[in-house]
């Protein structure tokens, strides 16, 4: 039976093959046994492309070719291919708070139009916040960090302290009325524990005198929320230093705020500032 089934199946592709259809216009009979031959070949090609690997071994024909699929795309944890956040870092977004150091009454908020354009002040209400950003470790807290402004009318992009337009020097200490202000500084700003640089700034650009300027100096207490800016002196020194305003609204720094307020015959506000987050 098998044989007659193999006989059946071999007459049944002759059949076929001598029903193809050939070139109407031969030429000669060498011309027409060639196409006899390719219409066989290309006949028996396009059958055997239909049969199955068993069905290729039982016929004495080779296996097909493996066929390269591609796999199942993977879905990619970032489809924009930004860098994962870093789990060892906090990223905090906000606006900051002006009180009054001896009253705890709220001020206002370091407001996004400065001073001329020069010098950051406080408005009352959040409306007109100054945005900024920051990253600290997974504590939270954060020493050495630069303010990144996210929406100042000064143009420059970070939140730093810039030399008094009347200091002599980059010098604050106790007994000096010397000051800093709070400003807005050029990026990349300045390293952590740098000594003021002369670096751009919106203070210096107003009064077209380049001063000294630090911006890696905020620490942030995320216990009671507070930031509180440092100076470094020109030889390395930390002097302790208090912000403060008075009835312009506008903030300063400076080692002696009485030293200030007696050389400025004015009567300064010591204040705090406060990170609140958004």
């Amino acid at each position: 039976m098998r044989v007659l089934s193999i006989i059946s199946a071999l007459a049944a592709v002759v059949t076929a093959v001598a029903g193809a259809a050939l070139p109407g216009n031969c030429g000669s009979e060498i011309g027409c046994d060639l196409a006899q031959l390719t219409a066989k070949r290309d006949f028996l090609a396009h059958d055997a492309r239909d049969l199955t690997n068993s069905e290729r071994l039982r016929r004495g024909l080779p296996l097909k070719s493996p066929i390269l699929r591609r796999g199942t795309p993977v879905s990619r944890a970032d489809p924009s291919g930004r860098p994962a956040p870093d789990p060892n870092t906090i990223s905090h977004h906000g606006i900051i708070q002006v009180i009054n150091a001896a009253s705890g009454a709220v001020l206002g908020y370091i407001s996004d139009s400065s001073m001329k354009r020069a010098q950051l002040r406080y408005q009352p209400g959040t409306d007109s916040a100054l945005k900024v950003a920051f990253k600290t470790d997974k504590t939270g807290s954060g020493t050495n960090l630069n303010l990144v402004m996210k929406n100042s009318d000064t143009g420059f992009g970070l939140l730093g302290l810039v030399q008094g337009n009347t200091d002599t020097d980059a010098v604050l200490s106790s007994g000096s009325s010397q000051f800093a202000v709070l400003a807005g500084v050029a990026k990349p700003g300045t390293t952590p524990g740098s000594t003021p640089s002369k670096i751009n700034s919106s203070y210096s650009s107003v009064y077209e005198t380049m001063m000294t300027a630090e911006t890696a100096i905020w620490t942030f207490d995320a216990v009671h929320g507070t930031l509180s800016p440092r100076w470094v002196n020109p030889d390395g020194s930390l002097p302790t230093v208090q912000p403060f305003t008075q009835s312009d609204d506008a903030i300063y720094v400076s080692g002696d705020v009485d030293a200030f307020g007696a050389a400025h015959k004015s009567t300064p506000t010591v204040i705090t500032l406060k990170f609140v987050s958004t």
